[in-house]
């Protein structure tokens, strides 16, 4: 995003609280102002809407430090951590949180902050609404001077940025004697390009903002830039810095992660109608398969009634393919009247005329009809027997005759 939202805290001034809104794309000043304390955080959350926000840190509050990183540690440096500064810290190390900037070699930079400040400082924006992108130092938010010192007035304190990862906030009585103790060589080069040498010398100073008195007599080591309106040239940094202390328990979860309890209860209810989809299928596809296998043992057993000399099934195409074959040839080769089943009904017509004797049975398959030729002891069985297949059966009754004590006569069935 072009705009941020910076915000600067101190545990030495509670009763103000400064904020600036930077572009980064207009390069200028948005909204600015101060707050009286944290609790009227909530009247900067329509300036946090669209933007990242970076809380910058007093630097009173933050110890940063340059750790020699023991040799082969390298993976377990971060456990070894608090245990190093045990003996530099006044604080006891279980109340920090540490955040590892870099580490090159056998050098590490640091940070520690007080863990409970910390966690309180995130949740007070938490509870205003206000989602928190970084956290940082606001020393380290300053322009950094290559192989030099970077100052910038603060109310009565100056702070101090002289490394990428290192930096601090004194007050001006203490800048000469902090100046003087600060380990920079600058090298210069000789005019005699055989012989070089590394001096000790002065270290360069940029200065946004007047120049404390201590070190107006510095001449040339000593630059004094335009001044800036401090929240201004700090949000301008900060919205470029990679740095954060936002590390460990207080990384920042991906936006997915943030929502995920809103659909959590949506999800829950999803997984418990997909279980029960997943075991009412599961409940269904086994009694299709154990129908299926039911229906393939009663097609088989049909098969090997009509084939007994066929034990081998194969495919159940074959069974098909043998068993359509069959009906065919049983149908006379015309399958829209299947003799089989006319047989079936014939004789369920049968059944209660006990009287009938069936003399012959003949199919003809051009016709498409059925011819019985039946006897019986008188007209009236007859009778019944042609409405029991006229149930079933377009039905031609032949001429009844008598021969002594028997009736006979003749029936064509087709299909109705």
């Amino acid at each position: 995003m072009s705009e941020i939202l910076t915000v600067r805290l101190s545990r030495q001034n509670v009763n103000t609280v400064p904020w600036l809104v930077w572009s980064s794309t207009e390069d200028e000043i948005i909204a600015s102002g101060e707050l009286n304390s944290l609790d009227e955080l909530g009247e900067l959350k329509s300036y946090a809407t669209e933007r990242n926000v970076a809380l910058l840190l007093d630097g009173q509050d933050v110890a940063l430090k340059e750790v020699d990183v023991p040799p082969g540690a390298t993976r377990q440096f971060t456990t070894m951590l608090p245990f190093l500064l045990e003996e530099e810290l006044a604080q006891d190390i279980d109340e920090l949180h540490f955040s590892i900037f870099k580490i090159v070699g056998d050098k590490a930079w640091i940070a520690a902050v007080d863990k409970r400040y910390l966690k309180e400082c995130i949740s007070r924006f938490a509870d205003a609404g206000i989602e928190l992108h970084k956290v940082l130092p606001d020393v380290l938010s300053l322009p950094l001077e290559e192989g030099g010192i970077t100052l910038l007035p603060w109310q009565d304190n100056y702070l101090i940025r002289h490394h990428q990862y290192l930096g601090m906030t004194l007050a001006e009585e203490l800048l000469p004697h902090a100046l003087a103790q600060a380990p920079f060589v600058v090298e210069k080069e000789l005019e005699n390009a055989e012989e070089e040498s590394i001096s000790e010398a002065p270290v360069g100073v940029r200065c946004f903002g007047p120049l404390p008195e201590s070190l107006q007599q510095r001449g040339e080591s000593t630059i004094e830039q335009p001044a800036e309106l401090p929240m201004a040239l700090l949000a301008k940094n900060a919205q470029l810095s990679t740095i954060s202390l936002l590390s460990g328990e207080f990384k920042r979860q991906a936006s997915w992660l943030k929502n995920i309890k809103y659909w959590r209860a949506p999800a829950i209810a999803a997984l418990v109608l997909l279980v029960v989809f997943s075991v009412n299928t599961y409940t269904h596809v086994n009694q299709v398969e154990a129908s299926a296998k039911a229906y393939r043992a009663e097609s088989e057993r049909i098969f090997r009634t009509v084939f007994p000399e066929k034990r081998r099934i194969p495919t159940v195409s074959y069974l098909k393919r043998q068993m359509t074959d069959e009906k065919t040839r049983l149908s006379g080769g015309a399958a829209e009247a299947p003799l089989i089943t006319w047989l079936l009904e014939v004789q369920e017509s049968l059944k209660d005329s006990s009287k009938v004797k069936i003399q012959s049975i003949k199919y003809d398959g051009n016709r498409e009809e059925l011819r019985i030729q039946a006897q019986a002891s008188d007209f009236q069985t007859f009778e019944q027997l042609r409405v029991a297949f006229s149930a079933k059966f377009a039905v031609q009754q032949g001429q009844i005759n008598r021969n002594g004590d028997l009736v006979s006569s003749s029936y064509i069935l087709k299909v109705k």
